[in-house]
């Protein structure tokens, strides 16, 4: 079965031959490490946003967090699937780095200032788009088509930003147009953690968010196709366990560390949501042994916990795979922390205690009401971009060669809003308005303002927490660099 999941296939063919599948996936792994999107993450939070105390969890470090849990996952699971002669040997090291680059990529798509950038581009596009779309192409268009995939943007979520990043955005060379950082198809599907498009009728599960958008549908019909597969590809489930073990005991270490809450505070707090979620008295684990010990100080306690909920949860999340292994290859598992159990009820106690004492700080709500209006801010003036007729957005294209291109189009203001965006993005929507490798059924007016749409937004998305407040600054005459 892994001989036929975990393959060195690509979307466009290696110009590199007679490499195993371990140069292979490695290439992948290191093809996100050196990548801008990746470096980048550095300054994006995690909880916090321009935090200065560096021992606070940014992004990349979350990120690296989840990419050991995921290893340390991987490999026991690995050993056990050998022993029961159900992998091969030689795809453990494949099978891990796969595992590893996914938890490395899992937030690649993070916007500045987290959920509540989300929510701003998700709101601005709800309640803005209509009116631009008519200014730019129209009053009188039938847009039942267009307002399909619109819901790239009413529904936009770090995931489908990540994949669309990986597979189309982030292109190393210019052969590579339209192939993103060109992963191995394997290491694609195991990245995707959300199953639907944008804009289909929601569910449970890996129903209940996009997974990726219209733009990047073709590319995961591919996979599907590939594999034969509609389901979960399996590694992506050790994906999920990772980050939720990650960022639920991170969030709370993090705010210990800015002082939001003491350490015999979070003891108690999380004493009082296990007590609503279960009716066993004692926490998981052995951990009350930890918690109540009178010769261990609170930072010891507090070490000695975190430690033994990782390896306790590493534990539970290869048992689940090993055990419901044909489950997990048939798509028929929602999650390897399995619901209802007593390490889920754990990891929704911590959840339930963040947003109850750290989400809801003042430093925490100050930094998201911030990132919202800076995000939605940055929208309102590029709007501008989003208002002109094609013909006059080409021409900001063609003043780079022809400076007589914009001559008596008012358009001294747009060509400078047009020259903030990367050169990487322009030559990808380019791409993608000349090939429409969708087919999507939309006249050529209309197939350009959608993808004038991801162009704009695919800038501020990738900005970091303090680019995008700079350029809000700027762009508001507020400060000038």
């Amino acid at each position: 079965m892994y001989s036929q999941l975990i393959t060195a296939e690509r979307r466009k063919p290696s110009s590199i031959g007679d490499r195993n599948l371990i140069d292979e996936t490695s290439s992948d792994k290191s093809r996100v490490i050196f990548s801008g999107p990746f470096r980048r993450l550095q300054q994006k939070a995690q909880v916090f946003s321009l935090e200065t105390n560096s021992s606070v969890r940014s992004r990349l470090t979350h990120s690296l967090e989840v990419a050991d849990y995921g290893k340390l996952i991987a490999y026991k699971i690995t050993n056990s699937l050998i022993e029961a002669g159900n992998l091969k040997s030689e795809l453990q090291i494949p099978f891990v780095n796969i595992v590893e680059t996914a938890c490395l990529l899992h937030d690649v798509g993070n916007l500045p200032f987290g959920h509540f950038g989300e929510a701003a581009i998700q709101q601005w596009f709800k309640k803005h788009w209509e009116k631009y779309f008519k200014k730019a192409i129209g009053e009188n268009i039938q847009m039942d088509e267009i307002s399909k995939l619109m819901a790239d943007f009413i529904e936009f979520d770090g995931n489908p930003q990540g994949f669309r990043i990986v597979t189309t955005l982030q292109n190393p060379a210019m052969g590579y147009i339209g192939y993103g950082l060109n992963l191995t198809k394997t290491q694609l599907f195991s990245f995707l953690k959300y199953l639907r498009t944008a804009g289909e009728e929601k569910g449970e599960g890996i129903y209940k968010k996009a997974g990726f958008f219209n733009s990047e549908k073709h590319i995961v019909d591919n996979l599907k196709t590939t594999f034969n597969r509609i389901g979960r590809f399996p590694l992506a489930y050790i994906m999920e366990a990772a980050d939720d073990m990650s960022y639920c005991l991170s969030d709370i270490e993090d705010g210990v560390e800015k002082g939001i809450l003491s350490i015999r505070e979070f003891f108690e707090y999380l004493r009082i949501e296990w007590k609503k979620l279960s009716s066993n008295v004692s926490l998981p684990f052995d951990l009350d042994l930890i918690i109540d010990s009178e010769s261990t100080s609170y930072n010891d306690k507090f070490f000695f916990f975190k430690t033994k909920v990782a390896r306790s949860l590493i534990e539970v999340s290869s048992k689940t795979y090993v055990e419901r292994h044909s489950d997990i290859l048939n798509g028929k598992v929602d999650q390897l922390i399995e619901k209802e159990s007593d390490a889920d009820k754990l990891l929704e106690s911590l959840k339930s205690l963040s947003k109850k004492h750290l989400f809801r700080s003042r430093e925490a709500e100050n930094n998201e009401l911030a990132g919202h209006a800076v995000i939605y801010g940055l929208l309102e003036k590029f709007s501008l971009l989003l208002s002109i007729p094609r013909d006059h957005f080409q021409s900001l294209i063609d003043f780079k060669n022809d400076s007589k291109s914009i001559k008596g189009k008012d358009l001294d203001i747009e060509l400078r809003l047009f020259n903030r965006l990367p050169a990487k993005y322009i030559e990808a929507y380019e791409y993608a308005i000349h090939n429409n490798p969708c087919n999507f059924a939309l006249s050529h007016d209309e197939l350009e303002w959608y993808y004038r749409c991801h162009l704009i937004v695919d800038f501020i998305a990738g900005m970091t927490d303090l680019y995008s407040l700079n350029l809000y600054k700027l762009l508001h005459g507020i400060k000038i660099d």
